[in-house]
């Protein structure tokens, strides 16, 4: 078996030759392209080497999560020297993208220039200007309400920052993280009957008896929630006040699950 799988992973990896010295794609380099190129608004999705006008071209499937225009300039032509760098050989480099939202477009990269500059070391962005082919270039038309992608990137930023800043928050006024593991609530008389397990723990502290009592409300609160959340809406139960609970306090460290 190991046998097999080595000769599937060289099959795929190994370079094929093809007319005028050019190689194959090296399927394992553009995994790794399209690992170093990924973006919350940016992916590539795909591979074609092809021939067009007697030049060999590779030409690079993407999908845009964004409409604003410079971002994805920017990561078309990011897309474009690093694909030169990681597949040398090609005379075009083709940046193919599309999504569902009817933004599309097409750059295409001289790959001459790409190798000329990579060959320099050049690393200023003022110096691969001249590798866009102006011919082969058709970006979609410019969105004239830049207010509402500045709003979506101060959005994608917030989105991407908010577990680090809200855990930074809790590290610094010692506020516990409460995960809840398991929540089911039933109807008793005049109110519900609340039965979970709750994992609890604070950066940089002890989870205690103390801390548990301090927390007590909080933990209850949410999971409440957790459990009305999980509860059908023909239940009678969901609406009716908190009558009893029952709640398993354990802390989210298996080390320190014993409280003192």
């Amino acid at each position: 078996m190991a046998k097999q799988g080595y000769a599937v992973l060289y099959g795929k990896s190994q370079l094929t030759k093809l007319a005028d010295g050019y190689t194959g794609l090296p399927y394992i380099l553009l995994d790794e392209l399209r690992e170093s190129t990924r973006m919350p608004y940016w992916e590539i999705t795909g591979f074609t080497p092809s021939e067009f006008a007697k030049l060999h071209q590779l030409i690079i499937y993407a999908r845009p999560y964004t409409k604003d225009y410079n971002k994805i300039l920017m990561s078309s032509v990011q897309t474009g020297v690093l694909t030169e760098r990681f597949v040398p050989g090609y005379s075009r480099y083709v940046v193919s993208f599309r999504n569902e939202k009817k933004i599309f477009g097409l750059i295409s990269f001289d790959g001459n220039k790409l190798r000329s500059l990579r060959e320099r070391n050049a690393t200023a962005i003022e110096d691969y200007r001249g590798v866009i082919d102006n011919t082969f270039c058709f970006p979609f038309k410019k969105s004239r309400l830049r207010f509402f992608s500045r709003i979506q990137t101060f959005v994608m930023v917030w989105r991407l920052q908010k577990s680090g800043v809200i855990a930074d928050l809790r590290k610094r006024f010692a506020v516990p993280e409460i995960c809840v593991r398991s929540a089911a609530i039933h109807r008793n008389a005049w109110g519900c009957v609340l039965n979970g397990n709750v994992g609890v723990q604070i950066a940089g502290s002890d989870v205690n008896q103390d801390c548990i009592r301090k927390y007590c409300r909080q933990i209850v609160r949410k999971t409440l929630s957790a459990a009305r959340k999980n509860t059908s809406f023909n239940e009678l139960s969901r609406y009716l006040p908190l009558g009893y609970v029952r709640i398993a306090v354990f802390c989210k460290d298996h080390r320190r699950r014993r409280l003192p």
